[in-house]
This record gives structure tokens, C-alpha cells and sequence, in this order.
């Protein structure tokens, strides 16, 4: 088995070859929702979703937005 010839990828690295955003644009992407939230113009799912294609370089599904959202939760709550 590939995990006995230690070929394998630990599940960190796996996670980040196959992520859209690099955990930094997450992290941007956070900064940016909470920057419009504080100015009192919370986006819309629409507007995550157009600012995330610009970041990513391609398009995201709105499963993607809806696991973003909910991974980021507690960053995301307003005060």
C-alpha cells in the first residue's frame, strides 16, 4: 500500500492542493466580508461569490460558498 512506502500526502497537504483559495485568501476573503460588514453593506451570497472568482482565478460553485460560510462562521458573525 502507498501509505507503507510512505508515498502517500498527509491530508493537510491534500487539503490544500485541492482547495480553491489558499488558506491567506480565505483568510483575505474573511478581512473583505468583515470590512463590508462593518461599513454596513453585508454582502450578498452573489457578491462572495464574484469577489472569490477575482481571488481564485476561476469560478466557484455555491456549494464552495455555502462550505466557506459555514467553516468560517465565527469569523463571519456580526457584533
Amino acid at each position: 500500500a502507498r501509505r507503507h512506502q510512505r508515498k502517500s500526502t498527509s491530508r493537510t497537504t491534500k487539503y490544500a492542493n485541492q482547495s480553491k483559495l489558499s488558506p491567506q485568501q480565505e483568510d483575505y476573503l474573511v478581512k473583505y466580508i468583515q470590512n463590508l460588514t462593518a461599513r454596513r453593506l453585508p454582502p450578498t451570497r452573489s457578491i462572495v461569490k464574484n469577489f472569490t472568482k477575482l481571488v481564485a482565478g476561476e469560478p466557484v460553485s455555491e456549494r464552495w460558498i455555502s462550505q466557506f460560510l459555514a467553516r468560517n462562521h465565527h469569523r463571519l458573525l456580526s457584533k
